[in-house]
């Protein structure tokens, strides 16, 4: 089973903002391919950005588990 968090953890939102800057960029790195022909922000704010949210969802989304 593949999922972004339990009862127990932060949400999404809530991991971005408490997240290091070289933690969101390594982030947005590996999220890349979910940009398809636009390139990734290059950095983002306090507030989880739509597109990012979206592109880890798609990769959650994407993931080999099964339940």
């Amino acid at each position: 089973m593949a999922t972004t968090g339990t009862h127990d953890t932060d949400t999404l939102a809530a991991w971005w903002q408490g997240a290091a800057a070289a933690e969101r960029q390594a982030v947005l790195t590996v999220a890349v391919t979910a940009w398809r022909d636009q390139p990734p922000p290059s950095e983002a704010g306090d507030a989880l950005p739509p597109a990012v949210r979206d592109a880890l969802l798609e990769a959650l989304f994407a993931s080999g588990s099964t339940c």
